[in-house]
């Protein structure tokens, strides 16, 4: 549960006017170790695969910045490392309404649900004012 992950964003050819990607974590801060752009129009997961195991994506380990939002520029990528230590369950998106509802989000789960903190005595219900 609380290993260290690298996370991998770009964006296609299919945005064609040219809008990056506000990236946003909930839950977490992460640290941007890598950013950079595609030569190609159109490049797929296994050929992006490829370029980081052939250490061909830019990425910087040392003192990288800590974010919870990052920008991805069009078609460009992103790598991210974060630690999950923080059990529950956490919205990632792009901070583009628009681009949210046409499935540029997805929630992560860190755990199984007895690893989440017990609700508080008292907690407030719904309609309890």
């Amino acid at each position: 549960m609380f290993s260290e992950r690298h996370l991998i964003f770009f964006s296609g050819a299919y945005n064609r006017v040219h809008i990056n990607h506000p990236i946003h974590l909930h839950g977490y801060s992460f640290r941007v170790v890598g950013s950079g752009s595609f030569l190609a129009d159109n490049i797929t997961a296994a050929e992006v695969r490829l370029l980081a195991k052939q250490n061909k994506l830019i990425q910087r380990l040392d003192r990288a910045v800590l974010k919870d939002t990052v920008n991805v520029q069009n078609g460009g990528y992103t790598v991210i490392r974060f630690y999950t230590d923080n059990p529950g369950f956490w919205f990632f998106h792009c901070h583009i309404a628009d681009h949210v509802k046409i499935g540029m989000a997805l929630t992560f789960q860190n755990g199984e649900l007895e690893d989440l903190p017990k609700k508080p005595k008292n907690f407030p219900k719904c309609g309890d004012f």
